[in-house]
Formats: structure tokens, sequence, C-alpha cells
């Protein structure tokens, strides 16, 4: 096994099932997953039968989400490590030993997403439309600059389904410790503000695969012109915002540094962002009435999302407004135990 997941999930049984259903089914690899959730009390017996359908799944109720997210990263032993969020579609075929191997071959790969894909050309949280980079390589996969990246494209920590070393996200969950992140929101918030941040240069200095880059060594002597290592208060982000532009550009010249992104050449997953659970942060989602109790009462009225509807189709946002329903049948009851 190469890839570990860790999935994040609030009150959507429904979501939760179609994102385990579609995973099992389009990874070409059996991976070891993990169910951190919380629920309000009349969600309890939909998560019960959710852990009775897919009994390979490790599901584990939240207690206190930062202790139980970094227990999850001491336990593991792949090398690379997936977040998720209940709310991901997975629409195409994936192979995660392939994935292994650019990293392998690409020591300074940052992430290889499975939600961007050349037809991905709007920004819905930003309501803008965004260019594609200019790639390095198109085939066998995409390969491009993230710092060069626009919006989406610019964008390499999030906790849908981009994928990382697991040695990368430890390190960042360690960096993060001087900021709250109790609950997933904040880690997504605070971690691509310290990749996108001059603090991140601690991150790069400390990298034991780029220790030799010219990228590293223009890091350490920044941290000491500085006389600050580690960089250890949240004003430093914004009080050296020009040093931040200054090293973002420099990062693209340079040969060394996690400074690539790699993907599909399309999409293998979308996001079906059609309600909010959570008041953390306003992230925006499409106009509809199907709040947590509405898709409740479909679910637990054998009412599933149709992941065969999603796949069938090609969206030029991440995120995903349309609701597509079907009644869940003996075969999608048959896959359960064939993903198993």
């Amino acid at each position: 096994m190469s890839i570990s997941v860790l999935c994040f999930s609030k009150d959507r049984p429904l979501q939760l099932e179609a994102y385990l259903r579609s995973l099992f089914r389009f990874s070409r690899e059996t991976l070891p997953v993990t169910v951190l959730y919380a629920c309000e009390k009349r969600f309890d017996p939909a998560y019960a039968k959710l852990r009775s359908f897919f009994p390979s799944v490790d599901f584990v109720r939240e207690t206190d989400f930062r202790d139980q997210v970094l227990g999850c990263l001491r336990q593991i032993d792949t090398p690379l490590f997936m977040f998720g969020c209940d709310d991901v579609i997975f629409k195409r075929a994936w192979q995660p030993k392939e994935i292994w191997r650019v990293f392998q071959v690409l020591p300074e790969l940052l992430a290889f997403s499975l939600r961007l894909g050349t037809e991905i050309t709007y920004c819905q949280p930003l309501g803008a439309n965004m260019s594609e980079p200019d790639f390095l390589e198109v085939t066998p996969f995409l390969l491009w600059r993230w710092p060069l990246g626009d919006a989406d494209w610019g964008y390499p920590w999030e906790l849908d389904c981009t994928i990382y070393t697991t040695q990368f996200v430890r390190r960042m969950l360690l960096a993060l410790e001087r900021f709250g992140w109790a609950h997933p929101n904040l880690l997504e918030g605070h971690g691509a503000n310290l990749i996108g941040s001059t603090i991140g240069l601690d991150l790069l200095a400390q990298d034991p695969y780029i220790r030799e880059s010219v990228l590293a060594r223009i890091a350490k002597t920044i941290l000491v012109a500085m006389g600050r290592r580690p960089l250890n208060r949240l004003e430093d982000i914004s009080l050296f915002s020009e040093l931040n532009r200054f090293l973002r550009g420099m990062v693209v010249r340079q040969i060394g540094g996690r400074d690539l992104m790699a993907s599909y050449a399309q999409a293998r997953a979308s996001v079906i962002t059609i309600n909010r659970v959570q008041d953390v942060s306003r992230n925006p989602v499409y106009e509809g009435d199907l709040t947590a109790e509405v898709l409740l009462d479909k679910w637990n009225g054998g009412t599933v999302l149709d992941t065969d509807a999603y796949a069938e189709r090609s969206y030029s946002s991440i995120h995903v407004g349309e609701a597509y329903f079907c009644k869940r049948s003996e075969q999608t009851l048959r896959m359960y135990g064939s993903a198993q």
C-alpha cells in the first residue's frame, strides 16, 4: 500500500457514503482509510450503518481534532498521505502506485492533485475564471510550478484529495504547532498561509531532500539575515509580505525546492458543494435547500448520490453545485463487499 487516507466528516452520511464508495471504486489499489467524524445525535444511527457497510474503514468519533489527526499521522506507515472531505466524489480511475513513482522521480514535487485537470478553468471560491499554468510536461501527467499558478492552480495545500509525502505532512503539522487548528478549515487555512508565506522558509531550509539546492541556501541566508530562526509569530506573515513576493518569484527560477505540482490530464474528483455544515469558515456553497437534515431524511429513505452521473460529466470547476440522486440498489450493496 502506498497511500493512507484520513477523511473528515460532519453530519453528512449521504455524502460520506458516496465518498467511500467512489474512492474504493476508482482507486486501483486498496487503501487504508480512516474517517474522523463529528455528528449531532440524530445522525448517530446513520454513521453506525455506514460503519457496517464499510467494515474495513476505521471510523473514529472526533473528541480532540488536533490530537487525533496527529495520532493518525504517527501510526501510518505508507510513504504517501491524502486528506479527504466527505463531499468529494471520485469519478475516474487513478493509480496510487504510479503517483508514488512520480514522487520518487521528482523529489521537488510538493503535491499531486486529483481535483485538477485541463478542464478546470473556473475558481468557484473566488467566483472568477482562471488560466491554466505553463505546463512543464503534459504526458503522462501535467506538471507545473505552483507558485506561478492562478487561483486553484497555485493552491497546493488543501484537504479534499491532494496527495503528499507522509514525511512532508508530518513536518507541516509540526510547523503549524504555533497556530490553533482544532478544525479542518483551520488546518487548511493556516497550512495554505504557511506555504504561501515567508514562514515557509523554515520548511524549505530544513527539508532534507533539498538541503543543497539553491532555494534552500537562499532560505537559510534570509533566515539568518533576519535573525528569526524559526519565525514564530503570526504577524510575521504580513510583516514580511514584500519578502514573501520576492521568495515566490525566486522559487520559479530555481532548479531545487518543492515548487512543482502534478495532476492527471483530467480531474479524478469533484467537490459536491451543496451545503455547509460548519461555521468556522464561510466558504461559498451553491444555493439550494439541501440542508444536512434534508439529506439525512433522503438517505434514511434509501436515497444515495448517483456517482455514475458525475463520472459521465466534465466540469470547469473543482466545486460542483449539481446534486444527482438515485435509490440504493442491491448492486450498490454488493459493491461494498467487493471494495473491502
